[in-house]
């Protein structure tokens, strides 16, 4: 969480690259403009409801103002054909599809997998995963729990390590987006992987 300075800062950025006025901000959030500027000033912070409706009056998503790393409006990731090479590992055929999104955190894979296979996949690593099956089942665990997908079903779930997975017949292909800093906060766990082909 960003030190209240930050808050402040970002708050008055916003609003004056929105050419609005602490009035204007007033109306539309419900908060005197007076409690606004000792916000921007960092001389009080905002409960969270208070920020959640001066986020909206100003247009944007809460979460904006108290990421730890400021987010643009527009992130523009360029490929870089050496971070999206192809890794095959046995059965598993895995490409980084992104260098990273979301001020390079978010990364993008796309996994084939022929039967049969059971295993760790380590060149995701850990943190916020969402698996969207393209074809084919696969089951997926995490810890103890097992879940099972089939094609067009999706799983979204933190993982403290990296995911196990099963194909068991046929061959299953996914497309999976990982955010390494979604880890649960006991995870112990804060090293993003590195994306697929990237040199150590």
């Amino acid at each position: 969480m960003p030190t209240k300075q930050v808050l402040a800062r970002r708050i008055r950025e916003t609003r004056l690259k929105r050419k609005m006025t602490l009035k204007q901000v007033e109306q539309l959030s419900g908060f005197s403009s007076t409690h606004i500027s000792e916000i921007e000033r960092g001389r009080t912070s905002p409960t969270i409801a208070a920020l959640s409706q001066i986020a909206q009056a100003l247009g944007k998503d809460p979460c904006y103002f108290i990421e730890e790393q400021e987010m643009e409006d527009v992130a523009l990731s360029v490929s870089d054909p050496e971070l999206c090479a192809k890794v095959v590992r046995g059965p598993l055929e895995i490409q980084s599809l992104s260098a990273g999104v979301l001020t390079s955190r978010l990364r993008f894979y796309r996994l084939r997998i022929r039967s049969p296979f059971k295993g760790r996949l380590d060149e995701i690593g850990a943190g916020d995963v969402c698996f969207y099956m393209l074809g084919g089942t696969l089951q997926v665990w995490r810890g103890a729990e097992a879940f099972r997908l089939g094609a067009g079903s999706s799983l979204h779930a933190q993982f403290a390590q990296p995911p196990g997975l099963e194909v068991t017949g046929g061959a299953a292909e996914v497309f999976i987006s990982v955010d390494p800093a979604g880890l649960p906060a006991d995870s112990g766990t804060s090293a993003p992987p590195r994306p697929v082909g990237e040199r150590r």
